[in-house]
């Protein structure tokens, strides 16, 4: 919920852009986000009730805390800040279910924000923007990611796909 009430908060500096929200469990959370978004009283902000495929493409950039979609955004070259203040203070919690964040920003995939800090937010999504030298700096991020990830065994197949999405992204 703190993750939501931050982009709400940050989206009043950003009136032309449209914050997609889409919950990962819609039934169980729609009611919460739509009265944090009439709490914050943001008018640029909307609940998707489509699948997360036919956002893809719409989207020019993705927020997420550890979701495997962030993959499927960095395969189509689309920028992302990850939360990463969610896991502070859970690293028992974490161990005990297994639950491990993806490393995206350790990679430089993904830019990561560590505090639940409107500001920085703002920083960050200006930078992704307005910021040639950022921009370069996750499209070598998600190709390294990506090529560790995918690279699981050396050969002509996986060189193949390497290949593959290295001109997807």
């Amino acid at each position: 919920e703190i993750q939501i009430k931050l982009m709400l908060e940050t989206m009043k500096s950003f009136p032309r852009k449209t914050l997609v929200i889409k919950p990962r469990f819609h039934d169980l959370q729609i009611g919460v986000y739509q009265k944090l978004i009439h709490t914050a009283g943001v008018t640029n902000a909307v609940i998707a009730h489509e699948p997360i495929v036919s956002l893809l493409n719409k989207c020019d950039l993705f927020f997420c805390i550890f979701s495997t979609a962030a993959l499927e955004w960095m395969i189509l070259d689309k920028p992302g800040i990850q939360f990463l203040f969610v896991f502070n203070g859970k690293k028992a919690l974490m161990e005990k279910t297994g639950t491990i964040p993806m490393p995206f920003t350790r990679y430089g995939a993904l830019l990561g924000i560590e505090q639940a800090d409107a500001e920085a937010l703002k920083k960050c999504i200006q930078s992704i923007y307005h910021s040639g030298e950022t921009r370069r700096n996750l499209d070598e991020g998600r190709i390294k990611f990506l090529r560790d990830y995918a690279n699981l065994e050396a050969g002509e197949p996986t060189e193949n796909f390497i290949k593959a999405l290295e001109k997807c992204v």
